[in-house]
């Protein structure tokens, strides 16, 4: 079919044609060839890699043979895992999302960095929170375990000049002195109660009986160092990483709300 002379003379219908020329000539004459396939490159920091993991694992270096086989491994899992990904597997499975969530979460961990605060906000955290830095009391004594034969106690109560308690003694598996220990790690070792029973007795002298939740002692308090607030700056980094971690979770609330940004959210099925 001729086309009228003056649309024959247009640009854009010659280009069309010339066009359609080319792909006709190109289909009938040109290679039988398919796409080039996606590279896969094991570079030399893939395989040091490999040899690193190997050596942690059987502790010595692949031999070549072994060096052969784990790259070969290394592109079955990298062709299984883009073909996995061409077929949408890595989609709607929860253990997925929650690794590679986990996993950006971690490599933003630099995006997630908090200011450094100046002194006065590490001051003011600092005061606010004066609970968490002070130091708890801690209590130094000698005990003998009486077991927990009364006569025994009210031997001891009667008999106040005898010059050496351990001679009362009864086995055990006690510690016979504990020295500046908290009132929890003594709860820890004697039973809830017994460093309430010991902080109102007379220093340096022994007194008792004492219960505990293994039976009756005798105690010698010593020294009890009160509980008190250390100064600042020997609590400064503690305070700064206090400080830090508890930004944290606003710093990431931030991140998430600006990379949301870059989306349309549509929530289908919602209540009106």
């Amino acid at each position: 079919m001729r086309m009228p002379g003056r649309l024959a003379r247009e640009p854009l219908v010659q280009f069309l044609v010339l066009g359609a020329a080319l792909f006709v000539a190109h289909a009938a004459f040109g290679p039988d060839e398919a796409p080039p396939p996606q590279r896969i490159v094991i570079d030399a920091r893939t395989v040091a890699l490999l040899e690193e993991r190997h050596a942690r694992a059987w502790g010595a270096r692949p031999d070549a043979a072994t060096r052969e086989r784990l790259i070969e491994d290394r592109i079955a899992e990298e062709v299984l895992y883009r073909e996995a990904l061409a077929l949408g597997l890595d989609r709607d499975d929860a253990t997925i999302r929650r690794q590679l969530r986990q996993k950006m979460q971690f490599l933003l961990q630099d995006s997630l960095a908090v200011v450094a605060p100046d002194a006065g906000e590490l001051h003011a955290y600092f005061t606010a929170n004066h609970a968490r830095y002070t130091e708890p009391a801690r209590y130094s004594f000698e005990q003998v375990f009486l077991g927990s034969d009364a006569e025994v106690a009210a031997l001891r109560k009667a008999t106040r000049e005898i010059e050496d308690p351990t001679e009362l003694a009864r086995p055990s598996l006690l510690p016979r002195a504990l020295n500046e220990v908290t009132a929890e790690g003594i709860d820890r070792v004697f039973g809830a109660g017994f460093v309430s029973r010991i902080a109102s007795l007379e220093p340096d002298r022994w007194e008792g009986p004492v219960e505990s939740a293994f039976g009756l002692h005798l105690v010698r308090l010593g020294a009890v160092l009160p509980a008190h607030l250390p100064g600042f700056e020997s609590v400064r980094d503690r305070v700064a990483a206090d400080l830090a971690q508890e930004q944290a979770p606003r710093a990431e609330a931030d991140l998430v709300a600006r990379l949301r940004a870059r989306y349309e959210i549509v929530i289908e099925g919602a209540a009106e």
